[in-house]
């Protein structure tokens, strides 16, 4: 029966399926007889026939290899994510106890119900030299409500708004007047001190950017104001300009009325530097 069908796929050329009553390793079996494909191989010659089973072998671990793939990576996440979660916890159980902030109970009731007000302190003195009329109009057109001028006294009697008392520190003075440093005898500071010179020599210098990441575009361009000239700015901008804008502006939390917050700097000093009531110029 085997050399028939030999010859037979030889003449054909075709692979014929091998049913149980003439497959060898099925042929003495006990049991129904069923006609179906059989895992054996048939070979002619050096050709080789792989039945649909193997066929189907390699489908479903091809399947297997794939899904295996694409599970792996969320596994790997999932575990990742544990083990971080179980890394904090013991982490933060090492970790000393926080202290309790000591607050003050006491709450002093108010109704008040608005937005915080805003100051522009130093003017907007990120975008330019500060404590200059341009960086307080600035600050006025971003919606500041008060702009916080730092005053100091000139040796005439004038007020004029500079962050500290040695104007070397942002302005051009040294070019200006090279000769007039000092020292001061009641803390020991050596610089070109603002109550040593006169409000005249004042508006020759120009003022520099003082935080060094910002911009220098803008430096010696503007002068130091003076108290009056602060005051100027903030009529004009409540009578002149402030009603051109209308309600463009949100200046609800002042009724559109910005205001002054001045700051004196170093009364104590400057009473016993150069005898001068900086209570008195105010």
């Amino acid at each position: 029966m085997l050399q028939q069908q030999s010859q037979k796929i030889q003449e054909h050329e075709v692979f014929p399926r091998c049913t149980f009553d003439d497959c060898p390793s099925k042929r003495n079996r006990i049991g129904t007889i069923k006609r179906k494909r059989c895992t054996k191989r048939i070979t002619v010659g050096k050709q080789k026939r792989i039945n649909s089973t193997s066929s189907r072998f390699f489908f479903n671990n091809f399947l297997f290899s794939t899904s295996a793939l694409l599970i792996s990576p969320i596994l790997f996440l999932w575990a990742g994510g544990l083990f971080l979660i179980c890394a904090t916890a013991v982490a933060e159980s090492l970790l000393p106890e926080k202290e309790a902030i000591d607050r003050c109970p006491i709450r002093i009731p108010s109704s008040i119900d608005r937005p915080p007000i805003v100051i522009g302190h130093r003017g907007a003195a990120f975008n330019l030299p500060e404590h200059t009329i341009p960086a307080y109009r600035l600050a006025l057109e971003l919606g500041a409500d008060y702009i916080e001028p730092d005053l100091v006294p000139t040796r005439d009697g004038h007020l004029v708004s500079y962050h500290g008392l040695d104007l070397g520190i942002s302005t051009n003075i040294e070019s200006i007047f090279p000769g007039r440093k000092r020292t001061m005898d009641a803390n020991g500071e050596t610089g070109y001190f603002v109550q040593d010179f006169t409000l005249e020599e004042i508006k020759l210098i120009k003022v520099r950017q003082r935080v060094e990441h910002r911009t220098k575009d803008f430096d010696d361009l503007f002068r130091i104001p003076s108290l009056s000239e602060i005051i100027d700015l903030l009529y004009d901008w409540k009578v002149n300009v402030r009603p051109r804008i209308g309600s463009n502006l949100n200046t609800s939390k002042t009724s559109g009325r910005p205001g002054l917050y001045a700051e004196l700097k170093y009364p104590d000093l400057l009473q016993e530097d150069a005898n001068i009531s900086m209570a008195d110029l105010f």
